[in-house]
């Protein structure tokens, strides 16, 4: 038995099969009581929580003790990889750098002080330039956060995988993200990334 949810009306009119049961509702606030399902399942919706820790919460909140809470989706770890709905704000290598060593100060403070960023997007491109891929995010996806913040509530990650890690064909590049990937912040590195963990 499957509740599938989604905010857009227009979406769940587009469902594959009529037998399926739609909620219109918001992730942040899930119209289900604690413990109604066995497991949640998100699919490229956490990089659009205008409020990611408080869609997690709601995720673990509705899972009953001892079920699933699964994530699969995009993710932006290393702190100069950006999404595309920051493409026309970082045009340049000034802004480029700015923005990373900002989101550098904000993992390294996740990581030593416990202090997760969950950055978002206040303006995406989507609502300015013409739509490509992930011109719509407004969570920046960090795994390592995601993982601390689950683990926090009590989840067990049970499994993990990326689909590629993005480690380019330059030596000295491979090099340096191989590095990056043995420290805890970017050991999930990788451009999608599926989550599963244990209530």
């Amino acid at each position: 038995s499957y509740v599938g949810l989604d905010l857009s009306l227009t979406g769940l009119r587009r469902s594959v099969r009529q037998a399926l049961r739609l909620v219109c509702g918001d992730a942040d606030w899930l119209p289900f009581a604690d413990g109604a399902f066995d497991a949640t399942l998100a699919t490229y919706v956490l990089e659009h929580a205008v409020n990611p820790k408080r869609m997690l919460r709601e995720m673990w909140r509705v899972v009953r003790p001892g079920g699933r809470v699964l994530l699969l989706g995009p993710s932006w770890d290393f702190p100069f990889w950006y999404p595309n709905a920051l493409r026309s704000k970082a045009s340049s290598k000034r802004r480029r750098l700015g923005y990373a060593l900002s989101r550098l100060g904000g993992q390294l403070s996740g990581w030593w002080f416990g202090k997760l960023p969950f950055a978002t997007i206040e303006d995406p491109d989507a609502l300015h330039h013409e739509f490509v891929y992930d011109a719509d995010t407004v969570y920046v996806v960090w795994t390592y956060e995601v993982v601390e913040q689950m683990e926090r509530w009590g989840c067990r990650l049970v499994h993990w995988e990326v689909d590629d890690r993005l480690l380019g064909t330059n030596p000295l590049v491979r090099a340096g993200k191989r590095a990056l990937l043995r420290l805890p912040p970017y050991r999930f590195a990788g451009s999608t990334v599926l989550l599963v963990f244990d209530r």
